[in-house]
């Protein structure tokens, strides 16, 4: 690997938990105990005005920041240009939070899976570097900085996303992408206090 590759990876990973972490910050912003109608409603008003918006300022179609990304992913990476992508990256993570703030319910690990394929794009085209590690190390950290499982299945997991998504020779750029995940503090919402 060139050591632009390797920086652009590490970058990727670290961009990508940040990323992640932005997006349950907003999710922290709503109501924790119990879901209303009115947080429901206000939320995906909010995630439709951004959407549309997306929609109407990039001519890109909504769908790349409503759904949950698993299909998304080799879209996001065939947009034109990296500003496209970041944009198309941060109303993603935005959406994605309102709709936790708002009390929507669903699997984080798609679109943190977007998240750090986006992270990863942007990374390699801003270092001029081969976007396959840097997609690949995003993706890894990405997924491994939610699960925050211990070590020993951080590696696995890595391994087996890393082979997935760049193949055995890019084993080596997941590992270290899985350590980053694991390493940096993930975002959780404060622990219930049990009343006395």
């Amino acid at each position: 690997y060139a050591a632009g590759d390797l920086l652009a990876a590490g970058i990727a990973a670290v961009s990508a938990c940040a990323l992640i972490a932005a997006a349950r910050l907003i999710g922290l912003a709503g109501p924790r105990d119990r879901v209303s109608g009115l947080w429901l409603l206000a939320g995906g008003l909010a995630v439709g005005v951004i959407a549309a918006t997306y929609q109407t300022v990039s001519d890109q179609s909504a769908q790349l920041v409503l759904t949950s990304g698993e299909q998304m992913i080799k879209p996001l990476l065939a947009l034109d240009t990296t500003s496209l992508i970041a944009a198309t990256v941060g109303a993603k993570m935005v959406a994605y939070g309102l709709s936790m703030a708002a009390g929507f319910r669903g699997g984080p690990y798609f679109p943190a899976m977007f998240a750090g394929a986006g992270a990863g794009a942007v990374a390699a085209a801003l270092l001029a570097a081969d976007p396959a590690a840097a997609v690949t190390a995003g993706i890894v950290a990405a997924v491994t900085y939610l699960a925050h499982a211990n070590w020993k299945f951080t590696a696995i997991l890595g391994l087996v996303i890393g082979f997935l998504v760049g193949g055995w020779q890019l084993a080596p750029v997941a590992l270290v992408a899985a350590a980053i995940g694991r390493a940096i503090p993930r975002l959780d919402p404060p622990a219930k206090v049990a009343a006395k």
